[in-house]
């Protein structure tokens, strides 16, 4: 005999013949849900690209400008004339740190033009709308106050080394701070002050000295020549820059220069011979570095003082001038 089972998936009740009242009811109840269900997520995604629409679309079927009312934060304000919400209409609109409202797209950005940027750094990417260093001097050339190029940093500044005869005239740029300078191109002598390579004379350059191992200023020293550094034979006229020295200048030229003896200063030399009488013989402030005491008064005559420095040897003195024992004192002077 055979026998067939219906199996009813219609629901996850208890079975019930088809006559039954319940079986009407609820298949009616699951198919409201379902629609309701579906009328809700479509609802949502009109809701959606309308919303979208709306931030773009900006004027309704007669042409009247409605997007006044529908821009939303992101870009909250209407650019009439192409019926669009925008982030801005102009700089008003932007933030501390992306002060430019950029014509072509009226977002807020850092720049939209060179113009739009610092000096520290000049060139506008238009892609980025960042600002960004200089290359050449081209791009800082409309800056009255900073039109070179400082490769190195990639800032606008007022001069380079390579721009300073066109933009200090007769002055040097000091290249610490980019800026030119009061003082004449090559005005500067031997063991004079200066801030830079050019301020010194011909076949000199400005470098840091270090008096007993401590810094003690920059001044003008001589390159080293061909014929050798100071020496009472061979080159006598270039005492008492006697000591052969690598260097590094203030502009950052690696040289090799001549250099008086590491414990003698060049306030020393320069006031060799200049009078000292109301000091007296012996050490004195007068005479050269107060800081390293090197200065000292000797008598040239009969009541009469000049200034001189200490020595070890005849090359720590000038030509004509050795460096001599003062009486009972055992320092020796240039003299």
């Amino acid at each position: 005999m055979n026998t067939r089972v219906r199996l009813d998936t219609t629901s996850a009740g208890p079975s019930h013949p088809a006559g039954h009242p319940d079986v009407p009811a609820r298949r009616f109840v699951g198919r409201r849900l379902g629609l309701r269900s579906a009328l809700l997520a479509a609802a949502a995604l009109v809701a959606s690209v309308l919303t979208a629409c709306l931030e773009t679309e900006t004027r309704t079927l007669d042409g009247s400008l409605a997007c006044g009312a529908v821009c939303g934060a992101a870009r909250p304000h209407c650019l009439e004339s192409e019926s669009i919400c925008v982030e801005c209409l102009d700089a008003s609109h932007c933030p501390a740190g992306r002060p430019t409202c950029a014509v072509s797209t009226h977002a807020c950005v850092r720049c939209d033009a060179n113009a739009a940027c610092s000096s520290d750094q000049p060139v506008c990417d238009p892609t980025t709308g960042g600002c960004g260093g200089c290359t050449d001097d081209s791009q800082c050339a409309s800056r009255p106050t900073t039109p070179a190029c400082d490769e190195v940093s990639g800032r606008c500044v007022a001069c380079t080394r390579d721009t300073e005869s066109t933009l200090c005239g007769a002055t040097t740029c000091t290249l610490a701070t980019h800026t030119c300078s009061d003082v004449p191109r090559g005005s500067r002598f031997l063991c004079q002050t200066c801030r830079g390579d050019t301020e010194c004379s011909a076949g000199s350059v400005c470098v840091e000295r270090y008096l007993n191992d401590n810094a003690a200023g920059a001044y003008c020293l001589p390159m080293r020549p061909a014929a050798g550094c100071g020496d009472s034979q061979l080159n006598p006229g270039l005492l008492p820059y006697w000591l052969a020295t690598d260097r590094v200048t203030v502009d950052g030229a690696e040289v090799s220069v001549c250099s008086p003896r590491d414990s003698v200063s060049c306030e020393a030399i320069l006031r060799q011979g200049t009078g000292c009488s109301t000091a007296g013989p012996g050490r004195t402030d007068l005479c050269g570095d107060p800081a390293y005491a090197d200065g000292i008064c000797t008598q040239a005559g009969p009541g009469s003082y000049q200034c001189s420095y200490t020595c070890a040897s005849q090359a720590d003195c000038s030509a004509g001038l050795g460096c001599i024992q003062m009486g009972g004192d055992p320092t020796k002077a240039c003299q």
